[in-house]
């Protein structure tokens, strides 16, 4: 039987890496699984107690160039994982009015949120890829979904608000990453009024309603030192 698992990530046609919140007789977080043979190929990542949960959409996240990133539930590390290890990759600092307690690794996740219910941080990384040297993330802070694009280089950063009324034009929230392009899915009724008439191939006159059904937007995430996103 296939071990427990919270989020699952495709390897090739016989394995894969799981991820599991729980610490019942399990001492790691993630997981290389041969489901055709129904073992457990490797473990990685001692079990903490603030790993007991994930509220982010995956933990999972793949760049343009192929490679696997992971994220965790109240950390802003972003790691690196292979078949073999899982290595920090970057840190990302914020500037945020207050900050993750230094003691988090031992609280349980779910006995964390009550007390840092309204405190101003992130409290995950949403959505990461990387286009050559520059890492694009997204994340909620202080109520509002943000888009960060950072060199890993030189540190150089750029972040824009996403949502509505956003400076690039049809970025939703949340904006999730196909490789190298952002996607948004945006209710047609958030398009029209504002961009009246905006075109559709799927009605008869050529022009979006606001009853239609949502579309979908792709951007092509360009590297930060382009200066484009």
């Amino acid at each position: 039987m296939e071990p427990r698992s919270d989020f699952t990530d495709i390897i090739d046609d016989s394995k894969l890496f799981l991820y599991r919140t729980s610490n019942i007789n399990e001492p790691n977080n993630f997981l290389l699984y041969d489901f055709k043979k129904n073992i457990i190929l490797k473990e990685f990542s001692p079990f903490k107690p603030q790993g007991s949960c994930s509220l982010a959409p995956s933990v999972f996240h793949h760049t343009a160039d192929g490679d696997l990133f992971v994220s965790k539930q109240w950390e802003y590390t972003i790691y690196k994982l292979d078949e073999e290890s899982i290595t920090p990759f970057y840190q990302i600092e914020f500037n945020s009015k207050d900050r993750l307690p230094d003691d988090r690794s031992t609280i349980e996740c779910m006995d964390l949120m009550p007390p840092l219910q309204f405190k101003h941080f992130a409290r995950r990384l949403d959505h990461i890829t990387q286009v050559g040297e520059t890492l694009y993330i997204t994340y909620i802070l202080q109520m509002q979904y943000h888009l960060s694009a950072i060199n890993v280089s030189t540190g150089e950063s750029k972040t824009m608000k996403i949502g509505a009324d956003n400076e690039v034009p049809f970025v939703w929230t949340p904006a999730l990453f196909l490789q190298d392009e952002a996607v948004s899915l945006i209710p047609a009724n958030a398009i029209s009024p504002k961009n009246d008439p905006f075109p559709s191939d799927k009605s008869p006159d050529r022009i979006l309603h606001a009853e239609d059904n949502p579309v979908l937007f792709f951007h092509k995430l360009k590297p930060l030192s382009s200066g484009k996103q």
